[in-house]
């Protein structure tokens, strides 16, 4: 599947996080599952650029995906490297179970 085609599924939702130059500095999607009775999201991806780390881009950026799925209800899961330590932190600040 090809990321042009990814990014034009109807359940893929992607954002951006923008510096104040405008400049990209994050960006992060997820995909919304499931039907209207049963309900669920995965988090597919979040990404930071190396020079804005431990700025809150990455909190910022999952609290919108968490909030985009909140609106439909469901439980959201996820994947995550076992040597990345701040994505485990992060993720585990949100709830989540690694």
């Amino acid at each position: 599947i090809s990321f042009r085609s990814e990014l034009a599924a109807r359940h893929n939702r992607y954002i951006t996080a923008r510096d104040e130059d405008g400049r990209m500095v994050g960006y992060a999607g997820i995909a919304l599952l499931g039907d209207a009775e049963h309900p669920e999201a995965e988090v597919h991806t979040i990404g930071v650029d190396p020079q804005c780390h431990r700025g809150g881009i990455g909190t910022k950026l999952l609290e919108a995906l968490l909030a985009e799925a909140g609106r439909r209800g469901g439980p959201v899961f996820l994947e995550v490297r076992t040597d990345n330590a701040a994505a485990i932190a992060l993720y585990a600040k949100h709830g989540f179970h690694i």
